[in-house]
């Protein structure tokens, strides 16, 4: 019941204990505030390519469904981009031709459609709340200090975990629960929601998502009385970034 439909969730807009804590007012931090310069400072990347794998679980865990997309995006105007359609494959089977033939071999995206959203957004800071923990672990090499957050979206509330280099301020990792569920969409009701995205610095010095993997608990009205449920998980990976002036 779901062919082709999920593989269009991955243009619906993406995005995010207290324990021997030390708390900042909001504005304070300076690694947290250098983790906002370093997004700032890079958020005009755009991934060029991406590989979109979807697994369909139903209700007691048994995978009913895979899907591979391969996607690459173009600059279209106005910040907005072109979405090619270069590979889907379905349980193993190339329905690439099906696809493009129903749905168009392009779709062009809005920003808010493609970006890969998360709390360090200088224009989200009014409505961002972090509280600096007492707690380390290495990522890729750099020792990272976590950082316990919740933030407002378009989708709702978020509550999470950041983890920051300790040096740099550089976030590698942010873990993110949509607390304000059940969320309506068009045409499901999610009922869980959890994004975890890692992020990487190229040698250049430029930073932006490497993967993000969104799970999530979906139900969908069949008819009067008849609901389907099912567990998504979706990985996204992330490559041939390009600048968009």
């Amino acid at each position: 019941m779901r062919k082709f439909v999920p593989v269009l969730l991955f243009f619906l807009a993406l995005t995010a204990l207290m324990t021997g804590s030390t708390a900042y007012t909001v504005g304070q931090d300076p690694l947290w505030l250098k983790a906002v310069e370093i997004a700032n400072d890079n958020e005009k990347w755009v991934p060029g390519y991406v590989i979109h794998n979807e697994e369909v679980y139903s209700r007691i865990g048994i995978r009913q469904e895979k899907t591979e997309t391969h996607s690459r995006l173009n600059p279209y105007e106005n910040r907005d981009v072109e979405v090619t359609f270069l590979q889907i494959v379905q349980n193993g089977r190339d329905i690439t031709e099906e696809f493009t033939e129903e749905f168009g071999k392009t779709i062009v995206l809005e920003e808010a459609e493609y970006r890969v959203d998360h709390p360090f957004r200088a224009s989200a800071q009014s409505s961002v709340r972090y509280t600096r923990q007492d707690k380390t672990k290495k990522i890729n090499g750099s020792l990272c200090i976590s950082y316990e957050f919740t933030y407002e979206n378009e989708q709702g509330t978020w509550r999470g975990t950041a983890w920051l280099d300790e040096t740099t301020g550089t976030p590698l990792l942010v873990q993110g629960t949509l607390v304000s569920v059940p969320l309506d969409e068009k045409w499901y009701t999610l009922s869980d929601l959890e994004v975890i995205t890692t992020f990487t610095t190229d040698e250049n010095g430029a930073w932006y998502p490497a993967e993000a993997v969104v799970d999530s608990q979906i139900e969908v009205v069949i008819k009067l009385f008849q609901t389907y449920k099912s567990r998504v998980k979706e990985t996204y990976i992330f490559s041939d970034y390009w600048w968009y002036e």
